[in-house]
């Protein structure tokens, strides 16, 4: 089962929380501890003082001072039956007092099978120091009171204490410590979850988006994004990185396909393009084979047409029966208007090759209806029609135009 983010940063912040309570407790025990042997050493010189006072008072009284040591050594023996058991009674956590002199003979003490031995291996260093020192040493804390008498080391006083207060402020910063290590952290647990869950939501999501993703693929089987790729993934990361991989690599190919793709379809373009060429040259090569049969066939039919205007126009000019002058004038009349169809016909062409021209020249409207009018009163009159033209006052009668291409229309 991989360890998810938010459990790292749970994991992450307990042991956090953890180091810094111990850290904090540790600092605040030996701060206590420092403070309790000071107050042993103050203690100790304060309750040495008058008995130092009082040898000191008796060495004055003699004279030579080859005696002095042997004079010190009867008096300390006198204290350890008096003076030093009512200072053990009235201190409790004093157990044990112990005189040595120069040497680290023990000279005076409150358990008399210690008296004539030597000084402990532990305390030895006090004899070749002279000075206030303290000796923690299983239960209990020894301070040596070093006594000095005009400059010169006698000895000292060894008071042993009861390690009881230490004991019980070791005991009590253990159990504050249990105490606020575990409000702490569950306080810490909590924000840490907050802030977890803050952080690692969207992951989480993004995550299971993926883990679906993989899933609907593999029961479609398909190779999109395959679940094999997340069965080995240590945590969310591990499986965005994979899943960025696998997806990094499938458009790596697919832009491969791409680029592949559009390479044929340029090529199927440029195919296209090369027939679409060719079919234009076909079309216009069709369009200037029409344009040329027309202008040939227009140019074949006006030679006689114009045959026909001309001689017709000539008989007009010379004198006969209005009957017949009238079927000549009507054949002129068809004749220059079949001409005028073969050059609409021309004009097509024309228009195609966008040469056409409109002219715009004044002319008289009565005049082309009245051309219309002769070009179809012979059909009226074989059907038995009578066949009117009347002019509106408010038609004007000049208009401005191509006068041809108007009665053709007409």
């Amino acid at each position: 089962m991989p360890v998810t983010i938010r459990q790292k940063l749970l994991l992450a912040v307990a042991v956090l929380i953890l180091l810094l309570q111990l850290s904090s407790s540790a600092i605040s025990y030996f701060q206590v501890k420092e403070l309790l042997f000071q107050s042993f050493q103050n203690e100790a010189q304060n309750l040495t003082a008058p008995i130092y006072a009082s040898l000191e008072k008796s060495l004055e009284s003699v004279v030579d001072a080859q005696t002095q040591p042997a004079i010190l050594q009867s008096y300390v023996e006198l204290m350890s039956y008096k003076e030093f058991p009512d200072l053990i009674k009235n201190y409790p956590l004093i157990l044990q007092l112990e005189f040595v002199d120069q040497r680290g003979d023990i000279i005076g003490s409150t358990d008399s099978t210690h008296l004539g031995k030597k000084l402990a291996p532990p305390y030895s260093s006090a004899l070749t120091q002279a000075k206030l020192q303290l000796f923690p040493v299983n239960a209990q804390v020894v301070v040596f009171v070093p006594f000095n008498y005009h400059g010169s080391f006698f000895g000292g006083l060894l008071l042993s204490y009861s390690d009881k207060p230490l004991a019980k402020e070791r005991q009590s910063t253990l159990l504050a410590a249990v105490g606020l290590s575990m409000a702490y952290l569950l306080l810490g647990w909590w924000g840490a979850w907050l802030i977890a869950r803050k952080i690692s939501q969207p992951i989480d999501l993004l995550t299971q988006r993926f883990l679906a993703i993989a899933a609907k693929e593999q029961q479609e089987a398909t190779s999109a994004l395959p679940a094999s790729v997340f069965s080995t993934a240590k945590n969310e990361m591990d499986i965005l990185n994979r899943a960025v991989d696998h997806m990094l690599g499938r458009l790596e190919r697919s832009q491969a396909d791409l680029l592949e793709l559009n390479a044929s379809l340029e090529s199927v373009v440029v195919a296209r393009t090369a027939d679409l060429r060719q079919a234009i040259a076909h079309a216009d090569a069709a369009n200037q084979a029409k344009s040329d049969f027309l202008a040939n066939m227009s140019h074949e039919i006006r030679t006689p047409m114009n045959a026909i205007i001309g001689l017709s126009g000539l008989a007009l000019k010379n004198e006969m029966p209005p009957r017949i002058q009238d079927y000549l004038s009507k054949i002129r009349q068809s004749g220059e208007h079949l001409l005028r169809i073969i050059n609409d016909i021309l004009d097509y062409s024309k228009i195609e090759s966008g040469k056409l021209e409109i002219e715009s020249v004044p002319f008289e409207l009565e005049a082309v209806i009245a051309n219309v009018v002769n070009l179809v009163s012979e059909k009226a009159e074989a059907k038995n029609l009578e066949l009117l033209c009347s002019f509106d006052t408010a038609v004007p009668k000049h208009l401005i135009g191509d006068p041809p291409r108007a009665l053709a229309r007409s």
